[in-house]
């Protein structure tokens, strides 16, 4: 009989049986704390005689409760195990194994047929086939098909032609670095081989162990950015690690230019998936107030350009001049300060602070005029990367006038010869570049609507009509394409190779079981004393309450958020879950598994981020770690 492979599936984390059971657990003792709480400060001291035999019924309770609560705290709270974030993906290099070589995955001829098919619609069939070529060693895919019912594919960088040893993309419109599932699962597997990581999990081929692994991610990040937003704050609360409110020196809110409130990240275990979240808050936070791009900028020599360096010539043989009087309005698009690979900081005018016409007899042309303006703007950057460019490049740059233009890119993830064209992106053209009819109605005035990526864009007409005279005495029109130039003076603002393993405990792991772990004992032990005798307890309980009220609201607390993250649970959506169970083989047996399962998470996730949790060992310890399996995945 044929062994069952382990898969990957869409689960809502936490939901089982067993975690019903501790909710309902959790919700008896929360509510006894609560009607005690209740009782004391109202009218447990009036009522005292009357109500002994009103609370026998839930003194009766309490060591039932007790019992139950240490029955479920004592199988899982001191589980130890290993924890790997995989969200940074600035910091990811090529991964590898143990001896230096690329982690192969596997890719079946069924999804080669199937990506074979997507290449094609996109007419990237050529493409696909070199890919075929060099990666599968199929010379004529499109032909003969897949020949063997499986490959092994190293994995590396999802684009070609990279020639650092990065393996995250870098996404420059939303300032993110992206991994499809493939690079995040090759990054578990490479991280378990790190002997310089002297943290991760060091299991023999002859110790038990088993993990969890989660990813999450959204297909295209211009639209879903938000979803995966939704889903990291779910993880964070179902794991703890909330945010804490940025104070200033008087202890106050500190806020950002839209009234939101600035979050400090959280740190500990999942400290990686925080900053991640941050960097997301961010991207989002430039979409939802472009006013946090802003940037102030002082431009010189500003003034209209007629045309191109050729229409110079004819433009001089008729005595209009190329510069004009003309200066950059509010809603201009412009382009600015060169950047990363030549690529130039996009934005608009937000503002038009200052306008001062210049008045210095070295700015006139050879015509005698003097066009050129000084101007003070306010330039609203798309997103975080062209704002930094703007504040620390702009000196001395151009900025230009242009025109808007979607962009979209067509791409072969190298992993998995997956084809996807990705988009719209706001892109531009030279105003110069543009033909007579796009010129016409040349979309040069844009605006930001807040929750948009793409920009709202105006049609304005930016030809012009010009005459000259021939040779022969007759009049020939020609058209010049204008736009506006300056020169910005200056700007302003308004060890172990990563990832690494953690070692930690459950009470560590769940930040808000560390009030509850920390006061279960003493609770427990403090509701059976109480109940020996029910003509002592009464009074043994008004003053337990009256000295340990706060303490006891700080339990519910911690009670009430462990059973609505047991009941809530972690949503689905995007979410892909993989249980490996406990079984011999150690630090193998789970490369293995996270390398052979099947089902895994598409690569057209365009962001992914991984989480995986490994525990095992001999004995007690590996039945630790089913426990907590049997906890968090059905």
């Amino acid at each position: 009989m044929a062994e069952e492979k382990n898969e990957w599936k869409t689960v809502n984390l936490g939901q089982n049986t067993t975690i019903q059971e501790i909710a309902a657990v959790a919700a008896t003792a929360s509510e006894l704390l609560e009607v005690n709480t209740k009782l004391a400060s109202t009218t447990l001291k009036v009522a005292g005689a009357f109500l002994l035999a009103l609370l026998n019924p839930y003194i009766a309770l309490l060591n039932a409760v007790a019992d139950l609560i240490d029955d479920y705290v004592k199988d899982f709270k001191n589980i130890g195990f290993y924890v790997l974030e995989i969200s940074d993906g600035a910091k990811l290099k090529i991964p590898e194994d143990a001896e230096g070589n690329p982690i192969l995955l596997p890719l079946s001829s069924a999804a080669i047929i199937t990506h074979s098919a997507i290449a094609m619609s996109l007419n990237m069939g050529e493409e696909f086939a070199d890919w075929a070529k060099y990666t599968l060693g199929e010379d004529n895919v499109h032909l003969t098909g897949p020949q063997k019912g499986e490959y092994r594919v190293a994995t590396g960088p999802a684009t070609k032609g990279r020639r650092d040893n990065s393996v995250a993309e870098y996404h420059s419109e939303l300032d993110l670095h992206t991994m499809t599932p493939s690079i995040v699962i090759a990054t578990m597997i490479s991280a378990m081989d790190d002997k310089a990581d002297l943290r991760r999990p060091q299991f023999s081929k002859n110790a038990e162990a088993g993990a969890i692994v989660i990813i999450m991610g959204i297909p295209d990040m211009m639209k879903g950015l938000a979803t995966i937003k939704d889903t990291i704050d779910a993880f964070k609360f179902f794991f703890g690690g909330e945010e804490e409110e940025e104070k200033d020196e008087d202890g106050k809110p500190v806020y950002d230019e839209c009234g939101n409130k600035k979050m400090i990240p959280s740190t500990g275990v999942i400290a990686g998936i925080g900053k991640l979240d941050k960097l997301i808050t961010a991207s989002l936070a430039g979409i939802q107030c472009p006013a946090l791009n802003n940037v102030t900028v002082k431009v010189n020599n500003v003034c209209g350009v007629r045309g191109t360096e050729d229409d110079k010539k004819t433009l001089n043989s008729i005595g209009k001049p190329a510069n004009y009087a003309k200066q950059f309005e509010t809603g201009d698009y412009v382009a600015g300060p060169r950047v990363k690979l030549g690529a130039r900081c996009m934005g608009y005018v937000s503002a038009v602070i200052k306008d001062t016409t210049v008045k210095d007899e070295d700015a006139t042309d050879k015509y005698g005029n003097n066009p050129f303006y000084s101007q003070t703007l306010k330039i609203t950057g798309l997103t975080n990367f062209d704002r930094i460019g703007w504040q620390s490049l702009s000196s001395g740059a151009k900025l230009s006038k242009v025109a808007f233009k979607e962009e979209f890119i067509n791409v072969l993830d190298q992993n998995t010869g997956i084809s996807k064209r990705t988009g719209p992106f706001n892109g531009y053209e030279y105003i110069s570049n543009l033909s007579i009819e796009e010129a016409k109605k040349a979309e040069v005035q844009v605006e930001r609507e807040a929750g948009e990526t793409l920009l709202t864009r105006s049609e304005v007409d930016v030809t012009e009509e010009h005459e000259r005279e021939t040779h022969h005495g007759g009049i020939v029109k020609f058209t010049t394409l204008n736009t506006v130039q300056g020169d910005i003076f200056e700007a302003k603002l308004v060890e172990a190779k990563a990832p690494n393993f953690k070692s930690v405990k459950l009470e560590d792991f769940i930040e808000e079981w560390a009030t509850f772990f920390s006061a279960i004992d003493a609770l427990t032990d403090a509701l059976r004393e109480m109940a020996k005798d029910a003509g002592k307890a009464l009074k043994r309980l008004i003053k337990w309450l009256d000295d340990k009220i706060k303490e006891i609201e700080d339990i519910n607390k911690a009670l009430q958020k462990v059973l609505k993250l047991f009941t809530d649970g972690l949503g689905d959506a995007g979410v892909y879950v993989l249980k490996i169970p406990v079984a011999t083989g150690g630090n193998d047996y789970i490369k293995t598994q996270l390398q052979s399962a099947a089902n895994k998470p598409p690569d057209t996730l365009e962001l992914s981020i991984g989480f995986m949790m490994v525990g095992g060992g001999i004995g007690s310890a590996s039945t630790g770690f089913k426990t907590l399996q049997k906890l968090l995945v059905p």
